[in-house]
């Protein structure tokens, strides 16, 4: 009997450990296969980061590219209709490096927010899955195709034939006790975008009033502008392109009363035009045959005149992994005058140097030597505060730079909305 009563104490005692053990491994085993999900990267500005942790929650989020696995470098372009096309380059790392491949998702102009981050997570998540395969999360993935059993291959019947037309109207006040503004603008935009060629055109309306109350003297500022574009490309492969914009305009700041050109161009690119989302190296050439009629006789003592000008630029634009870079260089002169010309010079760069430590700098000049339109009679002081007419300059500048230093967890899983 003492010896039944050890053994059944000592198969108690072994159960519970047992069932603790059971218990345990469980635990440790769903922990570990935790721990073995892909660290991801969100390289991206604008694409709806929280939401993408909220509904892809097989990686786990890191803050710095040098501790991920996946590196997603996401870039966005608008696209024909109105819409955005997002690529996606999953770039593997450490265990991953032999993983390498980009994936495109393209929303349409009319889509909610709501759609475009859905189409948006889903591919992602289907970028996601050949890494997802080499860890232990690949048992606990399940694909479901949602489609009929019949599908049909019909092709798509667009009735608009690629047109897209877009109309809007806006406008904003603001006013203290002794001062008010107003400011109203519209505009129509056409287009027509294919592989082929792409045309544009854009015409706008802009109205603006200051007005002051100075010891019961109210003095009005009115601004008034019009304008009207249209351009046509056709492309000549993956390097050329050729085309061409007509312009009207009126525009009181500039002293233009009426200004109608013509500028036919050709543009090269270096690199092949379906690699924009890596980088582009683009050489660009324009001449301009231009009339111009003035409101006020120009310091050139012209009422009225015709230009003819051409004008060369270059741009470059790189995104890679450490960061982008980009520069602009610009020349234009005008034919009868080679002295009457510009030159300007942009550029711009977004560096991730280390861990955790980001640096930027971006900036510009120009030389400024082809104000053929400002008017002969000097500006009063109320024009001048105003901003109501262009002033004589022969360079403009600008700058911007900046340093980021983050550092602690790499891991950011967790979305708090909260306040």
């Amino acid at each position: 009997m003492r010896n039944i009563i050890i053994l059944t104490i000592a198969l108690v005692v072994f159960l519970a450990i047992a069932q603790q053990d059971v218990q345990v491994f469980t635990e440790l085993d769903s922990t570990s296969i935790r721990n073995y999900a892909p660290k991801l990267y969100l390289d991206c500005s604008w694409c709806y980061s929280d939401y993408l942790k909220d509904e892809i929650t097989f990686v786990n989020y890191v803050r710095e590219r040098t501790e991920a696995d996946v590196h997603l470098l996401i870039t966005v372009h608008s696209t024909s209709s109105g819409g955005r096309e997002y690529t996606l380059e999953f770039i593997g790392q450490n265990d991953y490096s032999g993983l390498h491949y980009t994936l495109k998702y393209s929303s349409g102009g009319t889509a909610t927010t709501d759609e475009v981050r859905s189409g948006l997570a889903h591919t992602i998540k289907m970028g996601l899955m050949p890494f997802v395969e080499r860890t232990p999360l690949k048992d606990y993935v399940k694909i479901n195709y949602n489609v009929g059993t019949e599908v049909e291959n019909r092709e798509v019947v667009d009735k608009w034939k690629n047109w897209v037309f877009s109309v809007g109207a806006s406008g904003y006040t603001s006013g203290e006790s002794q001062s008010s503004f107003i400011s109203l603008h519209s505009s129509v935009s056409i287009k027509k975008i294919t592989e082929e060629q792409k045309i544009t055109s854009y015409s706008y309306v802009n109205y603006s009033e200051n007005r002051y109350d100075i010891d019961n003297d109210i003095v009005k500022s009115i601004s008034r502008n019009y304008g009207v574009s249209g351009e046509y490309v056709k492309s000549l492969g993956e390097h050329f392109a050729i085309g061409g914009e007509v312009e009207y305009r009126k525009n009181k700041y500039s002293n233009i009363q009426f200004g109608f050109s013509m500028s036919p161009g050709v543009e090269y690119n270096i690199f092949p035009y379906s690699e924009y989302s890596k980088h582009k190296l683009t050489i660009h050439y324009t001449i301009s045959a231009a009339y111009h009629d003035y409101y006020e006789e120009t310091i050139y003592e012209k009422f009225f005149e015709t230009l003819f000008s051409e004008r060369l630029s270059c741009y470059l634009s790189i995104i890679k992994q450490w960061g982008s870079a980009n520069i602009s260089i610009s020349g234009s002169h005008y034919f009868h005058n080679l002295s009457l010309n510009h030159l300007g010079l942009s550029a711009g760069t977004s560096v991730r140097l280390f861990a955790g430590f980001s640096f930027n700098v971006s900036g510009g000049v120009s030389l400024i030597h082809d104000q053929i339109s400002l008017p002969r009679a000097d500006a009063t002081t109320e024009e001048i505060l105003l901003r109501q007419r262009q002033l004589e300059t022969q360079y403009s500048y600008w700058s911007s730079i900046g340093i980021s230093y983050t550092f602690g967890s790499i891991y950011s899983n967790v979305v708090n909305p909260r306040f």
